[in-house]
C-alpha cells in the first residue's frame, strides 16, 4: 500500500513537471513572438520614414533644378533683344551667382534723378533682381575728347562693366567743334580700354551706341547722328535709335520734349526715351 502511494506521488510529480515545462515554453514563445513583431514593426516604420525622406529630398532637388532652369529661361526671354554675347554673359553671371554690370555712360542728356537713365536703372534692377547692377556715369558738358583724355573714361573702365550703353557725346561734340571722325575714334579708344581691362575675362565688354536727344530744326547735327548710326552698323555695334519715338525734330512739337535751351530733354522727352529703352531691354 505504501509503495502504491509512493508510486502515485512520483507519477503526479512527473506530470506536474511536464505540464509546467510545457506552459513555460508556450509563454516564452508567445512573448518572443510579440517582441519580434514589435521590432519588425519598428524596423519597417523606420525604413518607411527613411524612404519618404529620401523621396522628399529628391523631389526638392528636382524642384530646385527646375526653378533654376526656369529662372535662366526667364532671363533669356527678357533679354531676347540684346546682343547674343551680352545675353550669354547675363545667363552666365546668374548661374554663377554673380552680378551683371550695365554701365550707362553719356552727357547731360542722361538727366538727373528723374531722368531716363535713373528710371531705367530702377526698372532694370527690379526686372533682373539679384542679377543686374546698373551704374550711371553722367558727364555734363563733356565732349568725347574730354571723356577719353581725362579721368572720366578711367572711372568707367575701372568698373569693368559687362555691357555699356554709350551716348557718345555727339551733341556736345557738335557744339565743341569735335569732328565726326574724331568722335568715332574716341568711341574706339573707349572700347579698346574696356577690353584691355577685361583681358583676363573670357569675354569682352559689349558696347551699344545711341544718339543724344534730338534738337529743334537743326541741320548739321542730324547728319552727324546719321553718320553715328552708319559707324555703329559698319563696326558691329548695336545701335538704339530712340529718335524714332520722338516727334519730328523739324516740327515745333519737339520743343515740348526739350528743356529751354535744348541742352537736355524735358520730362516728356525723358519719358519717351525711357519707354523706348525699357521695351528694348525687357522683352514682354
Amino acid at each position: 500500500m505504501r509503495r502504491l502511494v509512493t508510486a502515485l506521488a512520483v507519477i503526479a510529480c512527473v506530470i506536474f513537471l511536464v505540464l509546467g515545462n510545457f506552459y513555460w515554453k508556450e509563454k516564452t514563445d508567445i512573448s518572443s513572438f510579440a517582441r519580434n513583431e514589435k521590432v519588425g514593426d519598428t524596423v519597417d516604420e523606420d525604413q518607411k520614414q527613411s524612404e519618404e525622406k529620401n523621396k522628399d529630398e529628391d523631389d526638392n532637388s528636382d524642384g530646385d533644378a527646375s526653378e533654376e532652369e526656369a529662372d535662366v529661361d526667364s532671363l533669356t526671354l527678357k533679354a531676347a533683344n540684346w546682343p547674343e554675347d551680352a545675353r550669354n554673359a547675363l545667363v552666365t553671371a546668374a548661374e554663377a551667382g554673380e552680378e551683371f554690370v550695365l554701365a550707362i555712360v553719356g552727357s547731360q542728356s542722361l538727366g538727373g534723378d528723374e531722368g531716363w537713365a535713373s528710371m531705367l536703372e530702377e526698372a532694370l534692377e527690379e526686372e533682373y533682381a539679384g542679377v543686374m547692377d546698373v551704374q550711371i556715369y553722367k558727364y555734363e558738358g563733356a565732349t568725347s575728347q574730354e571723356f577719353v583724355e581725362g579721368e572720366y573714361m578711367e572711372e568707367v573702365v575701372a568698373a569693368t562693366p559687362d555691357l555699356v550703353l554709350l551716348e557718345p557725346f555727339p551733341l556736345n561734340d557738335n557744339s565743341g567743334w569735335i569732328s565726326v571722325e574724331m568722335n568715332q575714334a574716341n568711341i574706339q579708344t573707349f572700347v579698346d580700354a574696356l577690353n584691355e581691362a577685361r583681358a583676363e575675362d573670357a569675354q569682352d565688354a559689349v558696347v551699344m551706341l545711341q544718339p543724344a536727344h534730338p534738337i529743334y530744326n537743326a541741320t548739321g547735327y542730324p547728319r552727324q547722328i546719321d553718320q553715328l548710326k552708319e559707324f555703329a552698323e559698319s563696326e558691329g555695334f548695336e545701335y538704339l535709335d530712340h529718335w524714332s519715338d520722338w516727334p519730328d525734330h523739324a516740327s515745333e512739337e519737339i520743343l515740348d520734349y526739350l528743356e529751354e535751351g535744348q541742352s537736355a530733354p524735358s520730362e516728356a522727352g525723358h519719358q519717351v526715351w525711357f519707354e523706348y529703352l525699357l521695351e528694348y531691354f525687357v522683352e514682354k
